[in-house]
């Protein structure tokens, strides 16, 4: 596991992935060996892996799965206190404007990349992510995973 802090996430953001192979009959232990990981490895909320660990993962996930859009699939099944400290903060939140805020704010506990911008409106919110470079797939990727756990985060307010 890389400590390196240019291109690193928390290992929380693992978590709807695994959950997402376990539902399929798949053993997350088998590909997390693959790395040299284990569960325990990965369980701290302070664990981080590298940005390409990741991507490595995403796409041995989706080659076992046959599935292209497995950023979609894992996205999906994003859950608030998979994220510890800041899951909570965020789910105390009474609107999705003070969870945007929250979330700008203690972005460096899910990432060590640059932290989304946000442009409120009067009837309108911009979101704008910016994902670090990685292979092709594992940027495309991480990107439908982000849009799609933004989606999900969306149905808590």
């Amino acid at each position: 596991m890389s400590t390196n802090p240019a291109n690193t996430m928390t290992t929380a953001a693992l978590q709807p992935l695994l959950r997402l192979l376990e539902s399929k009959g798949y053993s997350s232990r088998d590909l997390l060996g693959s790395l040299g990981l284990d569960s325990s490895s990965i369980s701290s909320s302070t664990q981080r892996i590298s940005i390409s660990n990741f991507d490595h993962l995403l796409e041995q996930s989706s080659r076992l799965l046959d599935d292209p859009a497995i950023g979609l699939a894992a996205g999906q099944r994003l859950e608030l206190p998979s994220f510890y400290l800041l899951g909570f903060l965020i789910s105390s939140c009474q609107t999705g404007r003070e969870a945007l805020a929250v979330l700008r704010r203690y972005y460096s506990l899910i990432s060590d990349s640059r932290s989304p911008d946000f442009f409120i409106g009067q009837d309108s919110i911009k979101i704008v992510f910016y994902v670090t470079e990685g292979t092709p797939f594992g940027s495309q990727t991480r990107a439908e995973f982000i849009a799609a756990g933004i989606r999900r985060a969306g149905h808590w307010w």
